[in-house]
């Protein structure tokens, strides 16, 4: 024992070191393109309408179109995606009623048998 009291212990100091504060970046928020996604759901809105009830898709492919033409650009000096699509549908909108239009109302006064046959083709669809 004489042994273990002759040694001398050794004290071990700690030291209390702050570590540096590092802030985590908060990830930058996208901007969010309201005109972008009105242009782009009028534009859907105005194919699916072209189905049922053509007239609306007049002003809601007009309107597809305007907002995506008015709809502000990216940091980037391009277009938003959206926006073209809403421009691209709102037009295709158009296209479908023009298309629509004649084939219910033109066609028949210039071929009487087209007016025939689609009012037989629409007779059996409804009633199926």
């Amino acid at each position: 024992m004489e042994n273990m009291e002759n040694k001398e212990v050794e004290t071990v100091e700690t030291v209390e070191v702050e570590a540096p504060v590092v802030e985590e970046a908060a990830p930058a928020k996208k901007k969010v393109n309201v005109l972008a996604i009105l242009a782009l759901v009028a534009g859907i809105l105005g194919i699916v309408f072209n189905c049922c009830c053509y007239w609306v898709s007049i002003p809601l492919g007009i309107g597809a179109a305007i907002l995506g033409f008015i709809a502000p650009k990216n940091e980037n000096g391009k277009k938003n995606g959206m926006a073209i699509a809403g421009i691209i549908c709102g037009f295709a909108s158009l296209v479908l009623f023009v298309v629509n239009f004649v084939a219910a109302f033109i066609l028949p006064l210039i071929l009487p048998g087209f007016g025939y046959a689609l009012e037989e083709i629409l007779e059996e669809i409804m009633y199926l």
